[in-house]
């Protein structure tokens, strides 16, 4: 199945004009920028055309409504997402080394769409409905994927029988997620960015592995 077909511009920004791309993308950056800095309610479309170097007039020429230009933004991080997870190749044979690659690589795809993961996970109840339903038709079938070869794991002896691949998958995205938002807020003030992620892929691994080895004193 090929995800990103489900994530659609809508069809006023399909037919812009070529020439009209470069504005357009300064839009999305700075939409995503203000995102990022004043969340969803406070980032106006007079503050994002500010940022892109444009007035209102210009903005709506290119994004109908303001949601047209919320969809937009968060379009192109579902297809980063999709993009990401169709890519990346999970180990088949070791837990420990396929965990951490996707951990330290999906970190990766949360920190640079930063604006777009504070939005779902702080203020997705306030978005219009239309752009709930696309966040969930994309999201849902992702997680999906990882979790399937969390079965196939199961299959092969290296996750236990009883572990629920969907419930693992949330709870390791949502630790990512979670992270990476407050990271940005406050800083890794607690723990080091590299320890925190060590401690949760040590901590989850062993939550769902077959048998942690002994340590050799």
């Amino acid at each position: 199945m090929v995800f990103h077909q489900l994530v659609n511009a809508p069809e006023t920004e399909a037919k812009q004009p070529a020439g009209a791309d470069c504005t357009r993308q300064k839009l999305l950056r700075a939409a995503d920028a203000a995102f990022t800095e004043l969340g969803f309610q406070s980032a106006t479309t007079r503050e994002i055309a500010r940022r892109a170097g444009v007035n209102e007039v210009t903005l709506f020429r290119h994004f109908r409504t303001r949601s047209d230009l919320v969809r937009a933004v968060i379009s192109e991080t579902l297809n980063a997402e999709v993009a990401f997870v169709e890519s990346f190749h999970f180990d088949e044979h070791d837990l420990r080394k396929a965990i951490a690659d996707y951990v330290k690589a999906y970190v990766r795809v949360v920190e640079r769409r930063e604006g777009v993961a504070r939005i779902v996970v702080g203020e997705g109840h306030l978005l219009p409905k239309d752009i709930q339903d696309t966040i969930i038709s994309v999201i849902v079938p992702l997680k999906e994927r990882i979790a399937d070869w969390l079965r196939r794991a199961q299959q092969n002896g290296l996750v236990r029988p009883e572990v629920d691949p969907m419930g693992a998958v949330e709870v390791l995205r949502d630790a990512l997620h979670s992270a990476v938002l407050r990271w940005s807020t406050f800083g890794p003030v607690s723990c080091s960015r590299d320890v925190y992620l060590q401690t949760l892929i040590e901590t989850f691994v062993r939550g769902i592995e077959t048998c942690a080895p002994a340590k050799q004193s």
